[in-house]
C-alpha cells in the first residue's frame, strides 16, 4: 500500500523523535492507516534485531474499538503480514493479553493496561502504545491508562507511542500527553487535506432560525432574571468579574458544588443559564426545519443529524419515520448496544440512509458514503465541531462534494458561521428558514438566479420556459450543487440520461458561471423594465409540484452555450426569440413536442 506525502513525512518525523509523539490529523485523511504503517515498520525494524513488538491500541469507545479491529484485520491481509494475534479488551469481551495486538477501550484499559504493559517488558518485549483521540485521555480518570510510567520496572527503551487527534490540545495536554506519548510531532490540517484532495471538498450551509413567539417571551424572561442577578453575583464573588465566558462558567460551578445550597444566588443564576440554553437548544424551529429540510434533499443522499439532546433526537426520528418510513435509524448512548450497532450496519450498508443522532457518534463511526451533515443543536466547541464534520468528508467514489448544514439562532447569540477560522477553505452560504411559513431563503442565491432569469427574458423565453428554470431554479436553492466546480457539472451532465435531472445540472451549471463572474468583479444581467420584473413576479404562484408532469419542459443540450465564464455573454442577449428557443415542451397526451 503506497502511503500518501503527509503519511510518509509523519512516520519520518516520528522515527526521528525516536518513535515517540502526537500527530494532529484531520478525520478521514488518514491517520488510522499512517499509525498502522508506523507499527508494521517499527516491529520489522525490531525484528530485524532479534526483538518483538506487543502493540496496545486505546480508543474511546466500542464502536471505535470494532472499527480499529477490523481497520488492523484489513491493514495486515493488504499488507500480507499473517501470524499476528488480534484482541479486543472491553466490558464482557477480553481477549488474551498476550496478543500481538490488543485492542482496548479506555473505561476497561484504566486498571489492566499499565500491570499488561509493565508485564510485557519483564518478558522482554517492547511495547507500541497507541492513543486513538488522545484528547480524552488527560482526565483525572483517564490519565490512570499511563500509570505504568511512575514504577521502577517501566523501561523508557522498550517502550514506543503514538497519539492521535484531529484536535490534541486538552485539559492536561502538557501535563499528561506529552510526558506520556511524547509532542506533536506532525500537523495535517483541514486546509491541507482538501487542497490535497485526501478529504472530499465540503460547503458548509448556515441556516438562521427564529424562536417562536412564547419562546422569544420566555427567553427574555430569563434574560432580564440573569441580568437582574448579576451585579449582585459579582459583587459576592469579586474575582468572576474579568473571566471570559467559559471560565466564568466554570468558576460557577466549582463555587456551587462547594456551596451545595440548591437555594443560593449561584444556583438560582446557574439554573437560569440551563433554562435558557435548553430552550435555545430545543427550539421548536430546529425540528421544524430538519424535517422540512430533508423533504428538499435528493432522495438518495444518506444524511446524519447531529442533536446536543437525546430527546431531541428521538423527536426528529418519529417526525422523519412518518415522512421517509423504514429509511431513518436512531442512535445514541441510552440504546442497547446490539440495536446501535444494527443502526450503525444497517447506516453503512445502506438500508437506512437518514440517522438520527445524539453526541454517541460524534466519535468513531465511519461512514465514507455520507454525504450530508445536519448539525440541529451544537456546543461552541471546535473539536466536537471538527468531530461532526469529519464524519461527512471521508471520500467515497461518486462523492464530488459534502455539505454541512448548520443551525443557528441569532438572538440567542449563536455563531452564524460553523468554523470561523476555516471560512476560507470551503464556500459557506447563509440561509434563513421561515418556521410559519415553512420556507427557505437565501439572498445570495437568489441574486444569481434572477441574474440567469434575466438573461432568459432577455433571449425570448416563453413563459413556459422561464417557469421550467424557475422551477429548477426552486429546487436547487437549500443545496450546494451551484457551488462545484463547472467541470464537475459538465462531466454529470454528460452522464445524466434523465431529462428533468438534465435540465437542473443545466441550471446548477449557469448558476456556477455566473457566481464565477460576481467573483470576478463582473456585472451581472439585471432586469430593465417593470414589464419584465410583473412578469417573472407572476410566474411565482404558479409553481408547480414536481410530481405533476402533465407537461414536461425539458432544456436541451444545445441551450447550454457555455462560454469561459460559464454564463451567457452580453452579445448573446439580443439573440432572436427564434434562434433561442431551444427549450422544448413534451406533450404526453400526443407524444409531440412543441
Amino acid at each position: 500500500m503506497e502511503l500518501y506525502a503527509w503519511q510518509e513525512a509523519c512516520l519520518n518525523a516520528w522515527e526521528k523523535n525516536h518513535h515517540r509523539g502526537i500527530i494532529n490529523v484531520i478525520t478521514g485523511a488518514g491517520k488510522t492507516v499512517t499509525a498502522l504503517e508506523g507499527m508494521v515498520r517499527l516491529s520489522h525494524d525490531l525484528k530485524s534485531r532479534g526483538k518483538t513488538l506487543r502493540t496496545r491500541i486505546v480508543v474511546p469507545t466500542t464502536a471505535l474499538a470494532v472499527q480499529w479491529y477490523k481497520g488492523v484485520q484489513s491493514y495486515l491481509a493488504q499488507k500480507k503480514t499473517p501470524g499476528w494475534s488480534i484482541g479486543l479488551y472491553y466490558g464482557e469481551q477480553k481477549d488474551r493479553k498476550d496478543s500481538d495486538i490488543l485492542i482496548l477501550v479506555v473505561n476497561s484499559a484504566r486498571i489492566g493496561l499499565s500491570r499488561q504493559i509493565l508485564e510485557d517488558m519483564d518478558a522482554g518485549h517492547h511495547v507500541l502504545l497507541i492513543a486513538d483521540e488522545c484528547h480524552h485521555y488527560g482526565g483525572e480518570e483517564n490519565r490512570k491508562i499511563f500509570s505504568f510510567m511512575q514504577y521502577a520496572r517501566f523501561r523508557p527503551l522498550q517502550y514506543a507511542s503514538l497519539g492521535l487527534s484531529a484536535t490534541p490540545q486538552c485539559p492536561g495536554y502538557d501535563t499528561v500527553l506529552v510526558p506520556a506519548l511524547g509532542h506533536e510531532i506532525y500537523a495535517y490540517g483541514l486546509r491541507q487535506a482538501v487542497y490535497d484532495g485526501r478529504v472530499t471538498p465540503y460547503a458548509v450551509m448556515t441556516v438562521q432560525l427564529n424562536l417562536t413567539g412564547d419562546e422569544e417571551q420566555l427567553y427574555g424572561q430569563y434574560t432580564d432574571a440573569l441580568r437582574n442577578l448579576h451585579p449582585r453575583l459579582l459583587s459576592a464573588y469579586p474575582d468572576l468579574q474579568h473571566l471570559p465566558p467559559a471560565l466564568f462558567l466554570s468558576a460557577l460551578q466549582k463555587i456551587a458544588r462547594d456551596l451545595q445550597d440548591p437555594s443560593s444566588m449561584v444556583q438560582r443564576y446557574l439554573n437560569l443559564i440551563y433554562l435558557r440554553r435548553d430552550l435555545v437548544c430545543q427550539a421548536r424551529s430546529r425540528g421544524d426545519c430538519a424535517v422540512h429540510l430533508i423533504s428538499r434533499l435528493p432522495r438518495n443522499d444518506k444524511v446524519i443529524f447531529f442533536c446536543e439532546k437525546i430527546t431531541q433526537a428521538e423527536s426528529i426520528y418519529r417526525r422523519l419515520m412518518v415522512a421517509f418510513p423504514s429509511q431513518v435509524g436512531l442512535y445514541h448512548s441510552q440504546l442497547p448496544k446490539d440495536l446501535r450497532a444494527r443502526v450503525l450496519r444497517e447506516f453503512r450498508e445502506g438500508t437506512i440512509r437518514i440517522l438520527a443522532s445524539c453526541k454517541a457518534l460524534d466519535e468513531g463511526v465511519d461512514v465514507p458514503d455520507a454525504t450530508v451533515g445536519v448539525v440541529v443543536s451544537s456546543t461552541t466547541a471546535r473539536r466536537q465541531r471538527l468531530q461532526r464534520l469529519g464524519r461527512i468528508l471521508r471520500r467515497a467514489e461518486g462523492k464530488e462534494m459534502a455539505t454541512l448544514y448548520f443551525f443557528h439562532i441569532p438572538l440567542a447569540m449563536e455563531e452564524s458561521l460553523y468554523l470561523p477560522e476555516d471560512g476560507d477553505v470551503h464556500p459557506t452560504v447563509a440561509l434563513r428558514y421561515f418556521h410559519r411559513e415553512a420556507a427557505f431563503d437565501c439572498d445570495e442565491y437568489a441574486d444569481l438566479a434572477l441574474s440567469l432569469l434575466a438573461v432568459c427574458v432577455r433571449k425570448g423565453y416563453r413563459d413556459e420556459q422561464l417557469w421550467e428554470v424557475r422551477r429548477q431554479l426552486e429546487k436547487g436553492l437549500v443545496l450546494s450543487d451551484w457551488l462545484l466546480p463547472r467541470a464537475t457539472l459538465e462531466e454529470k451532465l454528460r452522464q445524466e440520461k434523465d431529462q428533468d435531472q438534465r435540465n437542473y445540472i443545466i441550471c446548477m451549471l449557469r448558476m456556477a458561471g455566473l457566481l464565477e463572474k460576481r467573483n470576478a468583479g463582473e456585472a451581472l444581467p439585471r432586469l430593465e423594465t417593470n414589464d419584465d420584473i410583473f412578469r417573472l413576479r407572476g410566474l411565482w404562484p404558479e409553481i408547480r409540484d414536481e410530481e405533476d408532469t402533465d407537461e414536461s419542459l425539458w432544456i436541451t443540450e444545445e441551450d447550454l452555450e457555455i462560454g469561459d465564464t460559464g454564463a451567457w455573454d452580453d452579445e448573446n442577449a439580443e439573440e432572436t426569440p427564434e434562434a433561442a428557443d431551444t427549450i422544448l415542451m413534451f406533450h404526453p397526451e400526443t407524444g409531440t413536442w412543441s
